[in-house]
């Protein structure tokens, strides 16, 4: 049983899984790490921006971990010279997310979209502000 959970933790880290992840999640240590090339076999777009709270100062996605149909991203907002972390393990592919129209505590909700590995099929998930942080609401 030894070996094959090594052989499995061994096997996701050669397929390029992120397993080990900065801790705490910080935009300087994620960008480090893409930087050191940790998630260089996937072509997903590492950093995607969003201005959710309509500041004029852009929300952050950072990808935290790369698979065959995307990425999990974590969700930073500018604060105090800083980032406060909002929300991880958001799913995203080739598409942008999405802003949209509703709103929660003064931050949108917004969608993200990653293929569902089913022929032309997506899966949808739709994000809403509880006041702390971003939720799924699907």
């Amino acid at each position: 049983m030894k070996n094959l959970l090594t052989l499995l933790i061994v096997s996701l880290t050669n397929a390029g899984y992120a397993v080990d992840f900065p801790s705490p999640l910080t935009v300087d240590g994620l960008r480090a790490w893409h930087a050191d090339g940790v998630l260089a076999d996937y072509n997903w777009p590492k950093e995607r921006e969003l201005d959710l709270n309509g500041d004029g100062k852009p929300e952050l996605f950072l990808a935290t971990v790369g698979y065959s149909r995307g990425m999990d991203y974590a969700l930073f907002s500018p604060s105090d010279g800083g980032w406060k972390l909002l929300a991880e393990g958001i799913p995203g592919g080739h598409h942008d997310f999405e802003m949209l129209p509703e709103e929660s505590n003064g931050f949108h909700y917004f969608k993200a979209t990653q293929p569902s590995g089913r022929g032309d099929g997506v899966v949808e998930n739709i994000y809403a502000w509880d006041g702390t942080r971003y939720a799924s609401l699907s």
